[in-house]
């Protein structure tokens, strides 16, 4: 089963990414941050993808465990990342969507 997730700060800035390109998630210096990295988005054409993620302090490797175990695990094809429009986190620790940037 393909899987994806999915993320929204703003009615026009949402979206989901298939899982499969996730490529790193990592940790700010102050343990308040998750950077998600996904890799060619434009299909071939190189964009990249990065959303972060506000967590409460030190909870960032909890966080990272349920998205990691969710989508190993989990039985949904759409996955509930973090959608601050409707207050919906896949772990309550999350607190916003700091921001969603596309490079290309």
């Amino acid at each position: 089963m393909h899987k994806f997730l999915y993320f929204a700060n703003s009615a026009t800035d949402a979206g989901a990414i298939p899982a499969n390109l996730l490529r790193k998630m990592d940790v700010n210096s102050n343990s308040t941050q998750i950077d998600l990295r996904f890799q060619d988005i434009g299909d071939g054409l190189g964009a990249e993808v990065t959303i972060t993620l506000n967590v409460n302090e030190d909870k960032t490797h909890e966080v990272i465990q349920a998205i990691s175990g969710e989508i190993r695990y989990g039985k949904k094809a759409m996955i509930v990342i973090a959608d601050d429009l409707n207050g919906e986190y896949i772990h309550p620790e999350i607190t916003a969507v700091s921001s969603i940037i596309s490079l290309s």
